[in-house]
């Protein structure tokens, strides 16, 4: 985020106080020197006054951002200065209004051209188990929730309140009258209030935005029930009626109140007292119609948000709820709105409750906004919900600023810093080689926009910008590009758009080292490899021409065609040079016919989880045995709590870097049988990402250790493996559970081929072709988890016979038959950890009996 320009009177308030120390140093005049402090005290009062907007971070043309650090907790605070152009504040709604989303989601995706959403505050109170908004919330005369209201004097809105933006883009913060007015024939029927408790001689509105089934009142009234064919809480339009028909009546002394339409499609009038006769000529069959009304001061409102309480009135500290109400002296993490005495500014602002502060009351919030020049503020709902965003300079969408005391909530509504400004011209360019490094004599470099920003702080597309090199020194321009000549730092001088812009360059004419990719060959047979060379000296990057390497191999490995190596038919082993005048380098190539190791997972370390809509975390497995080494990687993840597809990533931190161009990439991975898929990431060189396949949707379906190929495309290069990770889009399989991985290898040759899981040693016992196990337990089973896929035969490469596995009366014996007879080779009986005993739990670890048939 870039800080403002610093005033002139900045200046002047460091010199006046410089030159009054220095008089009072040399004992000069000491009503003089008052003066001189009096002066700078002055100025410093302009420059540190909440509306010096030179002093807060620009997020926008009249949109700042600051924050200071209080006993309490770090303040937030958004000023909109609503006399500057293309500057107003807006409501952003997710649609529909039930979704809720976090603060940095709903702005980024209500930001479009000119409607930049620059920073933004949750907004609207919701009630937590149903994720529906608590109370008004209406835009352009458009009623899309209608809420509720309350009579409680400990309630947020027992004075119901509003925010909105008028007509003339003035801000209001006022108390508000919605009024659902119900006409029966030629008589109007105006509520006292909606969906709040009834007291008595009042009208009260109720639909299902109440939070109860039924009005809950006392049998001393009237009630009658309305049906409609739409809903009466969502996308209403002021003014324009909607038809119902009574479809009861509850009678004066019932004591069973009315039940309250569902799904907004109807309303119950509810009324004692003086008010109840009104309602005694409706009967059942009746048609009556409905329709909002606002009071005239919010007629001409883009929009409302009702909230509570009032903080701040009149320029005074003013709690519009009972100052001894919990809510009121809860400390915590909150958010408010503000507007100033002449109602050009509106602030945004928030307190945070963590790192060991409190959060403040309401009475402390209001003083604190009061302040900051408050004459009006509004309570927004705060706790966990509180927070703000704001966009850096530079960026298009902005992003998080405070800490939010449980991370992200999502939320139902936002208040919006807007920024309509068109897109202008740039006034900020920067420009970079289009390659990073030193330039060696000889070669040539282009050049890039890589941002332009114009007076709005609008982000512009560089690619839309024409870069003309115009000169250079220590080189020549050619073609656009920068050709250099003479070893030294050089300007490279441009023109975009008009303004000119000058790029450091560095000539060197010496490089002291040489990097080839890859930096071992592993290559199956008749294959090809394309080389790449990058130049090093001082430990810094040289463009240079790779054409001038000259490159050698050793005999019997294979042969070299400018810059592709090609594979020998057959295994081999050797190496291949490059040399750069008095700089060679020496890589060791290797021609295969199987796949080959390159990890086995013994520590995590480079290694990170994370998740999408899931849980997930990694661990070293040491109980469970692995296929290689003393251990294997154990992902643990959890997708019941998923809305939409789940996925849970192992993440290779700086990437995995993969040699060559390998047909596949292979797992080892211990399966439990979820069915859930397999997937990895790869990544080429220009930063391009590609997914790839171990298994297919759903089809990680076995238990135990089970090799797994992805076949990669032959045309991503450099490749790094990003991460392998584990996704689930059907809602009917996100469980929860782990699955292990181990010995990842590659394979450069086009026949497949799996490396062998375990060998078995002399001493294994020879058995008949049709050899029949019996597997006994020390308790009894769980029938439902004995079959032949948690109790299997394999042999050595990991493919399985087919058995059957059945548990006999007792359950503490399983017997496994062979449906054909075995082949001669080695082979093991796997008894896997996901066998339980009759309470569910699972073994601790995998139980291998090898065998060998002749």
């Amino acid at each position: 985020m870039r800080r403002g320009r610093i005033s002139w009177t900045l200046w002047v308030h460091e010199i006046l106080y410089f030159v009054a120390f220095l008089l009072l140093f040399f004992r000069r005049s000491d009503s003089f020197v008052k003066r001189l402090f009096v002066a700078a005290a002055f100025v410093g009062a302009l420059l540190f006054s909440p509306y010096e907007e030179t002093l807060a971070a620009s997020v926008s043309q009249g949109v700042y951002h600051d924050s200071k650090s209080t006993g309490n907790g770090t303040v937030h605070e958004l000023s909109v200065n609503l006399n500057q152009p293309y500057t107003t504040v807006d409501l952003g709604l997710p649609r529909p209004i039930t979704k809720r989303t976090t603060v940095p989601e709903l702005a980024r995706e209500r930001t479009h051209k000119e409607h930049h959403v620059v920073g933004a505050v949750n907004a609207s109170f919701f009630h937590l188990s149903t994720g529906v908004p608590s109370y008004l919330l209406m835009k352009n005369g458009v009623i899309h929730h209608l809420g509720s209201t309350s009579s409680r004097a400990n309630d947020f809105m027992y004075e119901p309140a509003a925010f909105g933006m008028l007509a003339d883009n003035r801000p209001q913060i006022a108390p508000y009258r919605l009024s659902p007015v119900v006409t029966v024939g030629n008589d109007k029927l105006t509520p006292t209030s909606y969906n709040r408790e009834r007291e008595n001689d009042e009208l009260i509105f109720y639909t299902s935005n109440w939070a109860y089934s039924h009005t809950r009142t006392n049998p001393f009234g009237v009630e009658v029930v309305v049906e409609t064919s739409r809903s009466v809480n969502e996308n209403v339009t002021l003014g324009v009626p909607i038809e119902g028909k009574v479809i009861g009546v509850r009678p004066y002394g019932q004591k069973t109140s009315a039940a309250v339409p569902a799904n907004g499609r109807g309303f119950v009038l509810s009324a004692s007292g003086s008010r109840a006769s009104a309602l005694t000529k409706l009967k059942k069959g009746d048609t009556v119609q409905l329709a909002y009304e606002v009071d005239e001061r919010w007629n001409d409102a883009r929009f409302m948000i009702a909230s509570g309480p009032r903080l701040v009135q009149n320029g005074r500290a003013a709690l519009s709820i009972d100052p001894r109400s919990p809510r009121a002296t809860e400390r915590t993490a909150r958010t408010a709105v503000a507007t100033n005495k002449a109602r050009d500014r509106v602030f945004l602002v928030t307190v945070d409750r963590n790192g060991g502060r409190t959060g403040m009351t309401m009475q402390e919030f209001a003083n604190y906004l009061v302040s900051i020049g408050a004459h009006e503020a509004l309570n927004l709902d705060g706790g966990g919900s509180t927070t703000m965003v704001t966009r850096r300079y530079g960026d298009v969408y902005p992003t998080l600023t405070n800490k939010p005391m449980y991370g992200l909530r999502p939320i139902n509504a936002t208040l919006e810093a807007i920024s309509t400004a068109p897109y202008g011209k740039p006034v900020d360019i920067q420009v970079e080689q289009a390659e990073k490094g030193k330039v060696a004599v000889g070669a040539s470099v282009g050049f890039r926009i890589t941002r332009a920003i114009d007076e709005y702080q609008n982000v512009l597309d560089p690619k839309a910008i024409h870069l003309q090199l115009k000169s250079a020194t220590h080189g020549t321009i050619e073609n656009n590009r920068f050709v250099a000549t003479k070893p030294g730092r050089g300007t490279v001088v441009a023109d975009a758009h008009g303004q000119t812009v000058r790029i450091p360059v560095h000539v060197t004419d010496a490089i002291d080292d040489l990097k080839i990719a890859p930096e071992v060959i592993y290559s199956g047979p008749n294959e090809t490899v394309t080389l790449r060379a990058k130049a090093i000296f001082q430990k810094e990057n040289v463009i240079f021409n790779d054409d001038a390497i000259q490159w050698t191999v050793s005999p019997n490995v294979g042969t070299l065609d400018g810059k592709v190596f090609r594979a020998s038919n057959e295994k081999a082993t050797g190496t291949l040079t490059a040399s750069y005048g008095s700089v060679k380098k020496t890589i060791p190539v290797h021609v295969l016919t199987e796949p080959v190791r390159v990890g086995s997972f013994e520590a995590i370390d480079g290694l990170e989880a994370s998740s999408s809509r899931a849980r997930a975390s990694i661990a070293l497995e040491r109980t469970i045995q692995p296929v290689h080494g003393e251990g294997s990687l154990r992902l643990d993840y959890d997708f019941t709590s998923a809305s939409g597809t789940a996925a849970a990533y192992i993440n290779w931190k700086d990437g995995y870097a993969i040699s060559g161009s390998p047909k596949a990439i292979g797992l080892w991975v211990y399966g439990n049988g979820e069915r859930h898929w397999l997937r990895g990431t790869i990544e080429d060189g220009n930063g391009n990402t590609f997914p790839i396949d171990f298994t297919k949707n759903g089809g990680l379906d076995w238990f135990g250790w089970k090799y797994v190929e992805a076949h990669v495309p032959n045309y991503v290069q450099p490749m790094t493996l990003k991460q392998v990770y584990l996704v689930e889009p059907t809602p009917s399989r996100q469980t929860k559970g782990s699955i292990l991985i181990d010995a990842m290898h590659l394979r450069y040759n086009a026949e497949p081929f799996t490396p062998p899981a375990f060998t078995v040693d002399q001493h294994a016992p020879t058995v008949d072709a049709t050899k029949q196990w019996n597997v006994t337990f020390s308790q009894k089973m769980n029938g439902a988890t004995i079959h032949n896929g948690t109790i299997y035969v394999e042999r050595t490469d990991g493919t399985r016979h087919d058995v059957s596995v059945a548990l006999t009366s007792d359950r503490m014996h399983a017997i496994v038959s062979p449906r054909t007879a075995y082949e001669p080779g080695d082979y093991r009986l796997v008894v896997s950890t996901y066998t339980k005993n009759e309470h569910n739990v699972r073994k601790v670890k995998d139980r291998y009996f090898p065998f060998r048939v002749e």
